[in-house]
Order: structure tokens, then sequence, then C-alpha cells
């Protein structure tokens, strides 16, 4: 990631326009491992957002603000209306080669199976535990606390109309087609 961000704040210094643009890094849901990216895991909750703005935003400053792609492309679409967005992501194969790492690795094999065989209850003290590594789900002391995020939890799928499974299954019906009829990017 610093070496990306910093090839292309190098491209914008070369060609002159490094102090009138605004440069972006979003690090999505965590990072790419097991038990992170698009997880609720503690690991897949943090995320980085790194912002260059030159003369809108001081160097140097920090936020804790909860930033969320929802609030960050809108504002930059109304700032920029005619400029055209590329996908810069590109298709990773990590686990899959995770996977592979596996065959002959035994802390690799152990991550892969316990990410593709993960309970129905998992909870984790994250003062203790940031990794999420010791469930403590089955513990007898910690049933009340199931018990109560399970009634907050399923009282708010209630409020929000959230299905569960059902809802992010039907959540394909929703996405957008491509003029080839596949779902895809805008350009």
């Amino acid at each position: 990631m610093d070496g990306e961000f910093g090839t292309l704040l190098s491209i914008l210094d070369r060609r002159r326009v490094k102090d009138q643009s605004a440069v972006v890094f979003l690090s999505e849901q965590g990072n790419s491992l097991p038990f992170a990216k698009w997880t609720l895991y503690n690991a897949g909750m943090r995320s980085a957002c790194i912002v260059q703005w030159p003369g809108m935003i001081q160097s140097g400053t920090t936020s804790n603000a909860i930033v969320e792609y929802v609030d960050i492309i809108p504002n930059i679409v109304n700032l920029t209306p005619d400029m055209v967005f590329q996908n810069t992501e590109t298709e990773g194969n990590l686990f899959k080669r995770w996977k592979e790492v596996a065959e002959t690795d035994s802390t690799a094999t152990w991550i892969t199976r316990r990410y593709q065989h993960r309970p129905s209850i998992e909870l984790y003290d994250i003062e203790n535990g940031r990794y999420c590594i010791n469930n403590i789900a089955g513990l007898p002391g910690n049933a009340p606390i199931i018990e109560i995020l399970d009634r907050i939890l399923k009282q708010w799928m209630e409020e929000c109309g959230d299905e569960g499974q059902f809802t992010e299954m039907k959540a394909l019906e929703h996405q957008f087609y491509n003029a080839q009829g596949q779902i895809g990017e805008i350009f």
C-alpha cells in the first residue's frame, strides 16, 4: 500500500498536478487475510482512510471518524461531476494461494480450515485478543451476553427488514448489469 500510494503521488508530482489533486486511499474492510476482509471480526472492522488534499486538509491530520464508501464516493462525485472513475482494484487470488500453501504448511492449514469451518456462534474478547482467535462463546458465564446480543441483533434486523441470508441472496437482483448483461462496472 505504501508503495502504491507513493507511486501515485510521484506521478502527480511529475505531471505537476499534485497541488491540485485530492487523493483518497481506502483499504476496504480490513486486510485480505482470513478472518478480516468482509467479516465482523475485529480485523475486518478496521480499515484505513488516507486523504491528501492540498489546501483543504492539513498534512498530518488524524481522525477517529467512522468512514464508509457511502459517505465518501457521493462527495467526490459532487466535487468532480465530469470525471470518469475507473476501478484500480485488481482481482487477487490471495485465499487460493493460502489454500495452496496449506497443502504443505500446518499453520496455513489451520487458518484456512478454521476460516472455512466456523461455528454458528462466536464471541471474542477483543481487549485481550484482538485477532479473534479464542472463541469464548462456549464459556458458561457468557450465555447471558450471547442472549442479549442475539436479541439486539434480531430486533435490529427486523427494524431494517433484514432477513439474513435471504436478504443477501436477494441483493443480487439489485446489482448493476452492464451492456453484456453481466454484473459489472459502469465504465
